[in-house]
């Protein structure tokens, strides 16, 4: 059991005292997974995400639309390179939003 003891107690009366649905019960309930990471390859590096439920997939596909850009040449912070960032955060997001589920729920 992760959550039990002064902590939990202190979590959950804190909870309470804000108007949240969390309760000890709920801590005492909780359990963790251990999952294997999913990854992709960046400019020559391997960079690793938690799986879905998590937006490690976003991230992972905006580095994926990103390489096919050289952001070098525009300039770190420049219109064209903060743009393209958004565009790819825009449609990574949209994905999520449509298509990325927990796996255990759906």
């Amino acid at each position: 059991m992760l959550y039990n003891g002064t902590l939990t107690d202190t979590m959950a009366e804190f909870f309470k005292e804000v108007g949240c649905c969390l309760t000890r019960q709920d801590f005492e309930t909780h359990y963790s997974t251990w999952e294997t990471p999913i990854n992709t390859t960046y400019r020559g590096y391997t960079v690793y995400e938690l799986q879905p439920n998590t937006q490690g997939l976003a991230t992972l596909q905006m580095l994926n639309i990103l390489e096919t850009f050289n952001m070098s040449s525009y300039g770190h912070n420049s219109a064209d390179f903060i743009h393209l960032s958004v565009e790819a955060k825009k449609l990574a997001w949209a994905d999520r939003a449509n298509y990325y589920a927990d796996p255990l729920f759906f």
